[in-house]
């Protein structure tokens, strides 16, 4: 799982679960889910 999502236990930090669901409630609270996914969609078409 950890190869998959290209985690590195070793040389990096990561979020717990408190800052993810403060993440998730932000992007709730501001219908922010649309633009998140048409960016991203639109970054990876340009090969960035």
């Amino acid at each position: 799982m950890r190869r998959f999502a290209v985690i590195d236990l070793i040389g990096g930090w990561i979020s717990d679960e408190t800052t993810i669901l403060a993440f998730y409630n932000v992007v709730g609270q501001h219908e922010l889910s649309k633009q998140i996914f048409v960016t991203s969609m639109l970054t990876s078409s340009n090969g960035v």
